[in-house]
């Protein structure tokens, strides 16, 4: 429709008897916008918008939209130029707000794009720098041919029923989206140079962004909102969810097509889901793909007959060659510092390539131990580097405390100094345990602060049928995690002396772990993600690889929920009830999902739900 009202504007325009002297402005964007996006000339289109800024600089608005399409027309050929029409949007023409806006969103994704051709076709690639490898932002196009609509493996392009490659290239949807390959023809589609992703170089991509991904020969398919798909999405179009594509990846909606024992060959998903290979395998011979759906981010397995869109990928080249280290030094404790309880560490890290992560270690005189790992995303050169060290699980005494940054590629960097710890006479060192005189169990707990906190789920059933379960009904599982509750059955489930926690108690914990004080009061999100406040509140293995490093003896497990009557999220995520009401059939509720992330604080149907129990000392 909007190219339809362009080519009757510029009809309009053209088509009129101007004489050269009654040339204005207007006319002359009309021109440029024609020549833009109906003959797709560039540099024609380029000539005209670049005759309203030298000529017609007095009309502000006009000469900011030609300042505008200048750098658009620049990213369309390639050229670096493209930032700087758009710093001059910015600069010169601040009161065009919504041009100014528009602006400072192209200068973000197209910071480290970089452009190749492809020999075999001429089409050109953007592709750009994440982690340890080149990714291209574009959907492959190649298309040397046209499979039939009706076959199970080959080309396609996105609801074109036809076999005429250069009638194809011309569709809205080969533009936009590029092609739709089956697996075989996927592995063998890339560039020279270029490769399909496997399954464990798309994890170098998640683990970039904070995602632990889980092993590629696991048992089925996983599903994971952690807003990944934010980072990686440049469109309004996916059912309307928001989005940054800081990542600059760019995935698109292009759909994917399969055959249906029902209805046949179909496309489906265009503007709402999109689908990639891997080139791998998985153990009963199908291939591992991602899907982004929706605002869901996730791994699934595809039968190879299937069309999804490619991306592909090479080894970075200036990491290939890399051999200079980072710098890194110790910001927080103070050397020599005396420490206890909670400490927090604050390393500054830099480095030419960018850095994969910062480890943080600490050793005494008998013992060297592995304390956390920051492997958030090193994006807006970032340069500081986090983690809040638990010493209460660590004997009195004197510690060489040891960062180390690791580039990507391999070069480390470190720098130690000492500090003591000391928890007695501080309030540390009373983690223990209890036994609930009720049934004999027995429960470990741990001193956070001022609270002191359960480090098990609750396993204590009130009454056979009176509103708690074990995960698809298994003792095994009540043995492992703990029991299920309802609401009503969780706020009389403690043993004496003990309570259910309320939403206010949580926000303590939170706020003693380092949570900043804006988020504490946010509902849904991952609050506490950018400290990785997870992470020490975890257990070491069980959350599909994305595990933590427990540091603050909670050792919260991923027990899965039960929604009505169906189990749901093992080994995925966890759900705590809190005593605090919200109206008559809602109470507050903490999720957690691995510990790469944050606490999502939300709302929990009382007569759905049915999730864990973690008490807290009265």
């Amino acid at each position: 429709m909007k190219h339809i009202i362009l080519i009757i504007t510029a009809i309009v325009i053209l088509g009129s008897p101007l004489r050269a002297q009654e040339t204005t402005a207007a006319d002359l964007m009309a021109k440029g916008l024609y020549e833009e996006n109906i003959n797709g000339d560039y540099e024609k289109a380029s000539e005209y918008y670049q005759k309203i800024v030298d000529e017609y600089s007095s009309e502000k608005k006009l000469a900011a939209q030609a300042t505008y399409r200048l750098g658009i027309a620049a990213e369309k050929l390639g050229r670096q130029t493209a930032q700087d029409y758009f710093v001059d949007v910015i600069e010169k023409y601040p009161i065009e707000l919504e041009l100014v806006s528009k602006a400072r969103a192209r200068i973000n994704n197209t910071e480290g794009i970089k452009f190749f051709i492809d020999e075999r076709d001429g089409h050109q690639y953007k592709y750009v720098a994440i982690g340890k490898y080149d990714w291209m932002v574009d959907n492959l196009a190649y298309l040397p041919s046209i499979s039939s609509l009706k076959g199970e493996g080959g080309t396609w392009v996105y609801d074109y029923d036809g076999q005429n490659v250069q009638e194809a290239m011309l569709t809205d949807n080969y533009i936009k989206y590029g092609v739709l390959y089956s697996w075989d023809q996927a592995m063998q589609g890339c560039p020279n140079g270029w490769r399909l992703p496997s399954h464990s170089e798309w994890q170098n991509l998640e683990n970039f962004l904070g995602i632990n991904s889980p092993n590629p020969n696991e048992e089925g398919d996983d599903f994971r909102n952690y807003e990944l798909y934010k980072k990686l999405i440049d469109s309004d179009d996916w059912r309307k969810w928001h989005y940054e594509n800081i990542t600059q990846f760019s995935a698109l909606p292009g759909g994917t097509r399969f055959v249906s024992s029902r209805t046949g060959p179909i496309f489906y998903g265009l503007n709402s889901d999109g689908s990639y290979w891997t080139s791998t395998e998985d153990l009963q011979n199908e291939v591992w793909s991602r899907t982004i759906a929706g605002g869901i981010y996730g791994h699934i397995r595809n039968i190879a007959g299937r069309a999804n869109s490619v991306r592909c990928i090479k080894d970075r080249d200036d990491i290939l060659i890399d051999n200079e280290n980072p710098s890194i030094d110790i910001r927080v404790p103070d050397p020599s510092s005396i420490v206890s309880k909670d400490v927090y560490i604050m390393t500054h890290a830099k480095d030419n390539l960018g850095i994969e992560k910062v480890e943080f270690w600490a050793a005494s005189m008998d013992k060297t131990s592995l304390i956390g790992i920051d492997k958030s995303p090193n994006l807006y050169h970032k340069t500081t580097y986090e983690m809040l060290w638990n010493t209460v699980h660590y004997p009195d005494g004197e510690y060489s405390l040891k960062v180390v940054a690791i580039d990507y590629a391999g070069n480390q960097k470190d720098t130690t100094y000492r500090v003591t710890i000391k928890n007695q006479g501080y309030g540390g060192n009373t983690d223990g345990s209890f036994i609930d005189p009720r049934d004999g169990n027995k429960y470990k707990y741990v001193n956070i602060k001022e609270q002191v906190w359960m480090a098990e789920n609750l396993n204590y059933v009130l009454a056979p049928g009176s509103g708690s379960w074990c995960y698809n009904n298994l003792d095994i599982n009540c043995n492992n995690y703990g029991r299920l509750y309802n609401r009503e059955t969780a706020l009389y489930a403690c043993p004496d002396g003990w309570k259910l926690p309320s939403d206010q108690d949580w926000m303590i914990l939170e706020k003693n772990l380092g949570m900043p004080e804006i988020e504490l009061d946010s509902i849904y999100g991952q609050r506490g993600r950018s400290i990785k406040i997870t992470s020490g509140m975890v257990s070491e293995s069980g959350w599909h690889g994305n595990n933590g490093n427990n540091s603050t003896g909670l050792n919260i497990e991923p027990a899965g929920i039960m929604d009505t009557d169906y189990f749901m999220f093992k080994d995925m995520m966890t759900t705590f009830w809190t005593s605090t009401p919200v109206g008559n059939y809602r109470s507050w509720i903490r999720s957690l999902s691995g510990g790469s992330g944050g606490i999502e604080r939300t709302y929990g149907l009382t007569e759905s739900y049915s999730f864990s129990v973690r008490c807290i000392k009265d």
